[in-house]
């Protein structure tokens, strides 16, 4: 039966940026680490785990912008991140021509993050897997917010080392990683809060801390309904920074109804045009690549 493969576009970009040497650029002065990393993760994954006219697939990209929804909810959401770097940002731009280079359909969604628009899509496709004939859904990140998405039809496949070293997570291996099931990350991240995107959790409450109530407790919610068995601490910080958790969980609980206007069968992989794959690997210098898929003869380069 067919999979279905969702790509983080946006996380992955950046995980390659930052594991790839920054230096590499084409001969024209375009910096390449990134989308070499990037194109080197992609082709290992459709050499080992996808099948032409089979399976589906789709790249998915933030927006400038990022969520209106979240911004909207919580003016300080991410307004601590760092500028993204001028060599990211170009790459950034171009990340389309390679991935549709590969063959892979390029999704976007003005106005939601790219998680929220894979969670709709793994949603769907969960949907109408019978339809389909899908056997598993399959979402491919450098980011554990994802894993919230993970059950009995949908993994997640994450980047532990470098670009290419991915780890599968189900629900018993997200379990044993995190101490929790996926219906219990979001309560966990919003208990942890996130420095990077500015969630503010509640103060006090750690890792450790976060899993121990959800393990004793099952949620947050049946927590503060037996709220005499916690520890005085816990309690206190519970109740007096309930507001931030409220908040905290909204902006890490995916959204997975948004409208998208895509026919789930335009997904389906049916390979890349070689002449088409050239063209961009030549562009970008990709010789090592170009040699692997014997394309064409190699140039002197990356």
């Amino acid at each position: 039966m067919a999979r279905a493969f969702l790509f983080d576009g946006t996380g992955l970009l950046y995980r390659a940026f930052y594991a790839i040497d920054q230096s590499l650029s084409t001969t024209t002065g375009i910096p390449t680490g990134a989308l070499y990393g990037l194109a080197r993760m992609l082709l290992k994954f459709i050499k080992e785990h996808i099948t032409v006219g089979e399976d589906y697939c789709a790249f998915v990209v933030d927006v400038k912008g990022g969520s209106t929804y979240r911004k909207e909810l919580y003016e300080k959401y991410k307004a601590h991140r760092p500028e993204t770097p001028e060599p990211l940002l170009r790459q950034i731009s171009l990340v389309g021509e390679l991935i549709e280079g590969f063959g892979i359909k390029l999704v976007r969604m003005p106005g939601y993050e790219a998680d929220d628009v894979i969670a709709t899509l793994a949603k769907r496709f969960e949907k109408e897997k019978v339809s389909l004939g899908i056997s598993e859904i399959n979402v491919v990140t450098s980011d554990k917010d994802l894993l919230q998405l993970v059950n009995e039809n949908i993994s997640v496949w994450r980047i532990e080392k470098g670009v290419t070293d991915i780890r599968k997570y189900t629900t018993r291996d997200v379990y044993e990683r995190y101490g929790v099931y996926p219906q219990q990350i979001v309560d966990y991240l919003a208990l942890v809060g996130d420095t990077s995107d500015n969630i503010p959790g509640v103060p006090g409450i750690g890792e450790k801390t976060a899993v121990k109530i959800l393990q004793d407790f099952g949620s947050v919610e049946n927590a503060l309904k037996n709220q005499n068995k916690l520890p005085d601490k816990i309690r206190e910080k519970l109740l007096s920074f309930s507001e931030d958790y409220e908040l905290s969980r909204k902006l890490v609980e995916l959204n997975c109804e948004i409208e998208l206007p895509i026919d789930l069968k335009e997904l389906k992989y049916q390979g890349y045009d070689s002449a088409k794959l050239l063209e961009v690997l030549k562009k970008f210098e990709f010789a090592s690549i170009i040699k692997e898929l014997q394309l064409s003869t190699p140039l002197e380069k990356a």
